[in-house]
């Protein structure tokens, strides 16, 4: 029977050092198992988990809205179609910083209203600034909009942040794919016709793009990891609304924006601002698809501008072939039409604030 020396007691390796060794070899072998298994299943990374919405220096996470324009940012957009150079200025509102002494236009949207595939001066809010100017009004037109909005995003954002602006005027932009978004990425529910807010952070988009930047970077390619994401976003995201059918959920976002017009008129009744929705043309859209705001909610004034169909005959030099946004053609006769719109509504805010050194509307030149 052999004997322990004291030599070889002092060589012998711990008991636990051993276990925490085995356990990492075998944790090591599952994790590369698991990730060869994973890329054979087609399962993604981290980095599709996520939206241009949420990523990089222009957007924000935002516990409000779920994500916002970042104040100061400067972004340069580029496809084989355009070049679309943004701006966001220090109050997180596309272009120029704010002006004061002069009334204010505040026009909501999506990024249509945003400009998505044109500079900072070509966008229509920009280009109405100039119309007004033109015709003798010095008007500042602030562009509200951020792209991927629908109306529940516009309101809110309206709401909490932007009625301290204390517009003179407030216009809506009514996209076609806004009730969509209403009811996909919802911060409001109903209860009959009552208006019921949902948690923004436990949107999915906004879980998922937390959870990847609490994530080291170097596991961001990890199958594993992005499966574990997966599995922690589906159970701590708000469930996703249900409906029958497409029909149902376009009916339910349709109920719910007319609720949101309605209160954003009672707004602008209580703070003394004038208010009125336009309709965005969309070139795979019939005439009739803006019918849901006829009759018009709380009787708010609506510019059809899909509706009339001027814009068809133009369609090609309107909308980019494959991203169908605003041409910087197209958001010059958006501004032209909405300019004519509000000045044939004889607002005096408007025609009481003449541009300096060009007559006022109607006056000789």
């Amino acid at each position: 029977m052999g004997t322990v020396t004291k030599e070889s007691k002092e060589r012998r390796v711990p008991r636990w050092v051993s276990n925490v060794l085995l356990l990492s070899i075998g944790t090591a072998v599952a994790w590369v198992a698991g990730e060869f298994v994973l890329v054979l299943l087609g399962m993604p990374t981290l980095e599709p988990r996520v939206s241009w919405r949420t990523e990089g220096l222009f957007h924000r996470l935002d516990p409000d809205l779920i994500y916002s324009l970042r104040p100061g940012a400067r972004i340069e957009w580029k496809n084989d179609e355009f070049v679309e150079i943004a701006s966001v200025n220090r109050d997180g509102l596309r272009g120029a910083e704010l002006r004061s002494g002069v009334p204010r236009l505040l026009v909501l949207g999506d990024s249509m209203t945003f400009g998505h595939g044109v500079e900072d001066h070509q966008t229509y809010p920009a280009v109405l600034a100039g119309r007004l100017a033109s015709r003798g009004h010095d008007i500042e037109v602030v562009n509200g909009a951020v792209k991927g909005y629908g109306i529940d995003q516009s309101y809110q954002r309206f709401v909490l942040h932007l009625r301290s602006l204390a517009p003179d005027g407030v216009l809506l932009a009514v996209n076609h794919n806004d009730v969509d978004d209403d009811a996909d990425r919802p911060l409001f529910t109903l209860d009959g016709d009552e208006l019921r807010p949902r948690d923004a952070t436990r949107d999915r988009l906004y879980r998922a793009t937390a959870l990847k930047r609490a994530v080291p970077e170097a596991l961001h390619a990890s199958r594993v990891i992005a499966l574990a994401a997966r599995f922690a976003i589906a159970h701590t995201s708000a469930p996703p609304l249900v409906f029958e059918d497409e029909a149902a959920k376009r009916d339910f976002a349709r109920r719910k924006a007319r609720i949101l017009i309605g209160k954003l008129a009672e707004i602008a009744r209580e703070d003394g601002f004038d208010f009125a929705i336009v309709t965005i043309p969309a070139p795979d859209r019939d005439e009739a698809e803006y019918r849901w705001l006829d009759p018009p909610p709380d009787g708010v004034p609506i510019l059809d501008l899909h509706g009339e169909g001027a814009w068809r005959a133009r369609a090609d030099e309107f909308f980019y072939p494959t991203d169908p946004h605003f041409t910087a053609v197209a958001n010059e006769w958006m501004a032209e039409a909405i300019g004519s719109f509000l000045l044939d509504a004889s607002l005096p805010w408007i025609a009481s604030h003449p541009h300096s050194g060009l007559p006022a509307r109607g006056e000789a030149r």
